[in-house]
């Protein structure tokens, strides 16, 4: 009888699996990706954090700028305004001259005024003074025309007195050249008034 030759002792393999050793290496690498990163979102923070100063900054020198305009604007362009408006009320001169010698002052001051106003912001005061200007400009025509109305109607009445030196006829012919003038049809009423009526 014949023994089988032994094939040795079986031992059974233990199913290893792969690891990649964690080195030094890689913790340094980590730890310097971890350190960028922290480095990048703390600049990101002071980035925005200056915008936000810069931000608060602009705002403060527009308000300090505006309230220098307001300032201004509430005396000195409402004196040179007063003193515009009664020059056309007493006809002075007319509402044109009224309205280039304001705009003169407004251009002369606006200048002086100009350095106090942050760069950015100048176009846009430049136009909130330069509107309330013109608003102003826009009240010398009526002005005009009540000191026209008026100087119209002394007029009338100094001829009126004129005309009652002559006979009937001829007063009559003297007064009708006077208010024969171009007059506003809501006028005539007013100065006849004032010429036959008088007190």
């Amino acid at each position: 009888m014949l023994i089988p030759r032994s094939q040795g002792r079986e031992v059974s393999q233990p199913n290893l699996q792969q690891h990649t050793p964690i080195t030094g290496l890689q913790e340094m690498g980590r730890s310097i990706g971890g350190a960028m990163n922290a480095h990048e979102e703390k600049l990101r923070e002071q980035e925005a954090q200056q915008k936000q100063i810069a931000l608060y900054h602009d705002k403060i020198n527009e308000q300090e700028a505006k309230v220098k305009l307001d300032d201004v604007m509430t005396s000195e362009m409402s004196e040179q305004v007063t003193l515009v408006k009664n020059d056309v009320s007493n006809g002075v001169y007319n509402a044109q001259k009224g309205g280039e010698t304001l705009k003169k002052w407004s251009d002369e001051r606006y200048k002086q005024l100009e350095e106090t106003v942050p760069l950015h912001a100048r176009e846009q005061f430049k136009s909130y003074w330069d509107e309330s200007i013109s608003r102003q400009s826009t009240d010398l025509l009526p002005l005009q025309l009540r000191a026209d109305a008026q100087k119209s109607a002394q007029l009338v009445d100094r001829a009126f007195d004129i005309a009652t030196r002559y006979e009937e006829k001829a007063g009559e012919e003297y007064l009708e050249i006077y208010l024969a003038k171009p007059i506003k049809p809501h006028e005539i009423s007013w100065l006849l008034m004032v010429v036959f009526h008088r007190p």
